[in-house]
């Protein structure tokens, strides 16, 4: 029986080069599981902090939360992987 992918399993360790990569192919409003990965932190964590008002560009939709993928990265003062160009591969 072959394991299950490294997305699938959140025990394993994200790559830097992954994690980019995973980045980079999400869309600009993200939800909490989407936000969670960006961050590397647990959706709950995620939901504790933007109800708390720590993450800049979550909203609160009813009962779901949204997040500004380019507002979390600012947050954390990385570019988006998406608009860094093909021949870049410098880390930050």
């Amino acid at each position: 029986m072959s394991e299950p992918p490294e997305e699938a399993n959140p025990e394993l360790p994200m790559t830097a080069q992954r994690w980019r990569a995973a980045v980079a192919d999400m869309p600009e409003l993200l939800t909490t599981k989407e936000a969670a990965l960006v961050l590397r932190m647990t959706e709950k964590t995620v939901r504790n902090l933007a109800s708390g008002g720590h993450i800049n560009g979550a909203s609160r939709l009813g009962k779901e939360w949204r997040f500004s993928k380019s507002a979390l990265l600012d947050q954390l003062q990385i570019r988006d992987p998406a608009e860094e160009g093909e021949g870049s591969t410098g880390e930050q």
